[in-house]
């Protein structure tokens, strides 16, 4: 056990070193394919010479010292899909962690077999020892396995995503202890060692390439769904177009940026259509009866940006492209069922003091089919002041019936409580963050944002 344990320590520093081999801007297909392959065999590499390495401290020369790692670095191969794919929040992890669960049985249970082969075994005679005799443990093991998978199905199912995480490890884990049992009492049988491990590296490196495909160049840029196949059909491919995005003046009317192939967006920049704009006056506390019966002099209509991307960045990316319209009647998705990640941004031009008021108001407008699972927080920002200190009001759930069509829009008023210990005291940028539950976390929210309203202290 001691030189597995030392191949497998050496295998997940080695996992985590290729898993940052992940390219930093679009390649070609075979260049990704030549990556992910690298990958693969850095990992598979480093866990057998770790391995072999702790045979020969601990044992000396020892007949199966190569046998052993092999057998080690083949559960290892399976870490650097794992991590990317774990990384990228994609329920895919949990398949590529059965696989690693079932490579680890057979190598436990390959350990297991050798252990017992090197030990003399003596038979107890008894009156008994010709009976067969039953072990309920691996039984018992088997039942609570299953259990804790199925628990952490319906974890998952209540958004406990941490119990579910517990559950399904713990259960994988009892699975695995059994399957090593059962695999170690089979009969010993060839298993083909050689041709496992070329399919385990070939499957492991196409994962590897499948997480990265995002980065292959195609004739729509990075992101394009139709980059696969262009490069297949050895398409002369065009690279994305560097620098910010523009602003909207020298989009299209109506457009914004050109469209993509497959109208698929590596991020989206979308602008309302701009009204006149209203400069804020904000209310002071010995007005606030006569402001009150002036909703014009404290409200501000929203002619800000709405941002459309997936994590792990924290904003759209250069490549992102410029749209009208309104998120009430358009839709986007992530291409892989990732989670898409959805703000809206307007800095006020002018520092307004909270001192003035007691909340901020929130009008939208929902034309979502499944509101009750969208909720937004408003965050204020100070954009003059170093490190542009930020705080949070809370969040607010969209309520109100589904809709169907954009024209049948439920308007809704969002109140936001200012604290009145809050340190932020100044405040020029709004900032609201849609926030969507996990199972529908790929689709934006059908919600747009039509003004704020300050409420005055009464």
């Amino acid at each position: 056990m001691a030189p597995s344990l030392v191949g497998s320590g050496a295998a997940v520093v080695a996992a985590i070193v290729a898993s940052n081999l992940a390219p930093q801007h679009a390649v070609t297909i075979s260049g990704l394919v030549v990556r992910a392959g690298a990958s693969t065999l850095l990992v598979f590499v480093v866990t057998v010479a770790a391995t072999f390495a702790g045979a020969w401290l601990v044992h000396g020369t020892t007949s199966n010292a190569a046998e052993v790692s092999f057998r080690t670095a083949l559960p290892a191969a399976w870490l650097t899909p794992l991590l990317l794919v774990f990384a990228q929040k994609s329920w895919f992890a949990l398949a590529v962690w059965v696989l690693l669960a079932a490579e680890s049985a057979r190598l436990v249970a390959f350990l297991g077999r050798s252990n017992r082969e090197n030990i003399p075994q003596e038979e107890p005679h008894s009156f008994f020892s010709g009976f067969p005799r039953f072990d309920f443990v691996p039984v018992l093991g088997s039942v609570a396995g299953a259990c804790c998978v199925q628990a952490a199905l319906f974890a998952a199912i209540a958004s406990h995503a941490v119990l579910a995480a517990i559950l399904y490890l713990a259960g994988t884990a009892a699975l695995v202890w059994r399957g090593a049992r059962m695999l170690r009492d089979s009969p010993l049988q060839r298993d083909g060692l050689a041709r496992r491990t070329t399919v385990l590296l070939a499957v492991a490196t196409s994962i590897t390439a499948f997480v990265w495909l995002p980065y292959v160049i195609g004739p729509g840029g990075r992101g394009d769904s139709s980059a696969v196949l262009a490069a297949l059909l050895h398409l002369k491919p065009a690279r994305p177009s560097p620098g910010t995005p523009r602003s909207p003046e020298h989009a299209s009317e109506g457009g914004g940026s050109p469209r993509l192939l497959t109208e698929v967006f590596p991020g989206v920049i979308l602008y309302p259509k701009t009204e006149s704009q209203v400069t804020l006056i904000a209310p002071s506390p010995m007005r606030a009866t006569a402001y009150a019966t002036h909703a014009t002099s404290d409200s501000i209509p929203f002619n800000g940006v709405y941002w459309f991307w997936r994590p792990p960045s924290d904003r759209p990316p250069a490549s992102a492209v410029l749209r009208y319209g309104s998120p009430a009647a358009l839709t986007f998705r992530s291409t892989d069922d990732a989670p898409l990640w959805m703000e809206a941004h307007q800095n006020l031009g002018t520092m307004i003091n909270l001192d003035c008021c007691a909340a901020i108001e929130m009008v939208v407008e929902s034309a979502d089919a499944d509101p009750a699972n969208v909720s937004v927080e408003l965050i204020l920002s100070n954009t003059v002041q170093a490190g542009k200190p930020a705080v949070s009001l809370g969040s607010r759930e969209i309520s109100g019936p589904a809709v169907l069509t954009s024209a049948q829009a439920v308007p809704q008023t969002l109140t936001f409580r200012i604290p009145p210990d809050t340190k932020l005291r100044q405040f020029d940028e709004l900032a609201v963050r849609f926030r969507m539950k996990w199972w529908r976390g790929n689709r934006s929210a059908n919600v747009a944002i039509d003004r704020f309203r300050m409420v005055p202290l009464r």
